[in-house]
């Protein structure tokens, strides 16, 4: 942020002379603030460039700036630097702490087998937001936990070992928690108990196994991952699908391995309206979801026949990134043209993934809004290809990323006049350190 224009200032300094002051990256918000304070109001004091060279700064220079200007300050501060002003003294490590902006950023993760039971007692916790508790057995931490929680805005419990009491007393004591992940947690109790608190701030829930109590304590979720274990009754299905029922007003994004009880179970709710789905598995029930679904934006499905991606296209009229996985070539009569497309304006972000050998013609398919496509896996499928050219095609930053990513083991021609600044000075760097690209412009 450049002063100069702002109006002159006294130096603090002996030689008392009036400068343009000039500060370095700091937002018009603070630089505004830097300006107009001085010495007897604020404790900051300036100086011009000549006497910042000669004057010894006494300590109270420092000391004396407000608890607002400092915390104003540390936010310029990357963590670690943060953890050190945390150590300098108590005044700072108060400020520090008492900052959601400035502690969202401390992380704490308990990695080894604990047994956290009456005796365990971490020392010298930060006042973390994220934190992850590793393969632990976890029996009691009510000594320690409700403090540590209260800041925590991100939980995640991985191959832990827990009795539901425990982690409901965990929950309870986590009210700012906003994500939450029970990846692989063995639950050593099945009691069936009650919950007096909610979680009204959770948005994000990743598990393996759906708690029926799941839904009166997340009742504004808006983002749900299931890794549902297959069983013979459907319990795990049924109650992924009560929990769904109990947030459809809220919940816009879904990551499943969708079956076709899920997808009939997701028709009936009249409130849903979903805007992101992950791991259908298969096209026909994307074509299904996609007639009851129409505002969905994101769309990731599997076994996705062009036929059935022509019908999602005309279903969701403001689908803006797609990632299919496509069945194998001979299932073609031949070359696959991505027909799909011009049923898809809107389409921003295009992933195209392959179970096996899969050959794609682009040459009449116009998707203008297209800026990001990846093959992913196609080229790898390929191992007799040395070549590739490129012609005719706008070359951008992103069209490089994509050769780097995905074409790093062949001979690559680009024969296009249409190659954008960033992209040239790419190509030129990507041809210095690999000598088998090829850039003919």
């Amino acid at each position: 942020m450049d002063l100069s224009l702002a109006n002159v200032i006294p130096c603090n300094g002996p030689c008392r002379k009036r400068f343009h002051p000039a500060t370095v990256n700091l937002d018009q918000t603070v630089a505004d603030v830097l300006r107009t304070s001085n010495g007897k109001s604020s404790g900051l004091w300036w100086f011009c460039p000549e006497c910042r060279q000669t004057v010894d700064l006494p300590l109270h220079y420092v000391t004396d700036l407000s608890a607002e200007m400092l915390g104003m300050i540390f936010q310029y501060l990357d963590v670690n630097s943060l953890l050190e002003v945390r150590s300098t003294c108590h005044r700072w490590k108060d400020i520090v702490d008492q900052s959601y902006s400035l502690r969202k950023e401390f992380f704490v993760a308990f990695n080894g087998k604990f047994t956290m039971d009456e005796t365990f007692q971490p020392e010298n916790l930060l006042p973390a937001s994220r934190t992850r508790l590793n393969p632990s057995k976890i029996i009691c931490v009510e000594s320690w936990w409700p403090a540590f929680g209260a800041a925590l805005t991100e939980l995640s419990l991985c191959f832990c070992e827990i009795g539901l009491p425990v982690l409901l007393g965990m929950l309870r004591a986590t009210p700012n928690l906003i994500s939450l992940s029970l990846d692989i947690t063995e639950y050593n109790s099945d009691e069936v108990i009650g919950a007096d608190f909610r979680l009204e701030k959770l948005e994000s829930l990743f598990c393996r196994r759906v708690l029926d109590i799941f839904g009166d304590i997340f009742p504004r979720l808006r983002k749900v991952e299931f890794l549902l274990v297959e069983d013979d009754d459907n319990d795990e299905e049924i109650a992924a699908c009560l929990l769904m029922r109990s947030v459809q007003g809220t919940l816009k994004n879904l990551s499943c391995y969708l079956t076709q009880f899920i997808v009939d179970q997701i028709c009936s709710m009249d409130q849903l309206k979903l805007e992101t789905v992950d791991d259908l598995s298969n096209s026909d029930l994307a074509v299904q979801l996609s007639q009851m679904q129409p505002s969905i934006r994101v769309l990731s499905c599997q076994a996705a026949v062009n036929e059935d991606l022509i019908d999602i296209g005309k279903n969701l009229k403001n689908l803006e990134e797609l990632s299919a996985i496509m069945p194998p070539a001979e299932e073609y009569e031949e070359i696959l043209v991505p027909s799909f497309l011009t049923e898809m304006p809107q389409l921003t972000k295009l992933t195209l993934a392959a179970e096996d050998d899969l050959y794609l013609n682009f040459e009449r398919i116009k998707c203008s809004n297209l800026s990001y496509l990846s093959l992913d896996g196609i080229l790898d499928k390929m191992p007799q290809l040395k070549e590739l050219e490129i012609m005719a095609c706008p070359i951008t930053d992103k069209s490089v990323e994509f050769i780097t990513e995905n074409c790093s083991h062949l001979l690559v021609t680009i024969r296009c006049d249409q190659v954008s600044s960033v992209a040239r000075k790419l190509l030129n760097r990507v041809t210095r350190k690999q000598e088998h690209f090829s850039n003919i412009c």
